[in-house]
């Protein structure tokens, strides 16, 4: 926090378990940086981390923990999702139309909630084969 200016507080993050994974302890590089540029940006916000397991169902119940919080949960005002999957991945192509309707429903579901959902807009896509699955999460505005 010394590099943001100094005089900021140091975040301590809530731990949210879903599907009976919880934080192991071992952070990477990508986690630490989100938590402190989200706290350094918003000083009195409460930042939540969620752990889950890899697999399409897993990702599906967390975002619906996110946005669908349960009592005593934390309620976002904004989600940061920093995860992908790639070509490596064991499940990288398991996406099932059902899970992607799923997904865009949860999506229209924060929006309908006044969440904000930020994604990283990486190059994974590319790898799924799925873009056109994708296309009706993503709304455009009405140009007329």
């Amino acid at each position: 926090m010394q590099a943001f200016g100094g005089s900021l507080t140091v975040p301590v993050p809530v731990d949210v378990a879903v599907d009976g994974v919880s934080n192991a302890g071992v952070s990477d590089g990508e986690t630490v940086l989100d938590i402190t540029v989200a706290s350094a940006i918003v000083q009195d916000a409460t930042i939540a981390v969620y752990f889950t397991g890899g697999t399409t169902q897993n990702i599906i119940h967390a975002l619906q923990r996110m946005i669908h919080p349960g009592t005593g949960d934390p309620v976002p005002a904004v989600l940061s999702i920093s995860y992908g999957w790639g070509p490596g991945d064991e499940n990288a192509q398991s996406f099932s139309d059902q899970e992607f309707t799923a997904i865009d429903q949860l999506f229209q579901d924060a929006a309908s909630a006044g969440v904000t959902v930020l994604v990283p807009s990486g190059t994974q896509v590319l790898f799924w084969g799925h873009e056109s699955r994708l296309r009706p999460a993503i709304r455009q505005p009405n140009p007329g």
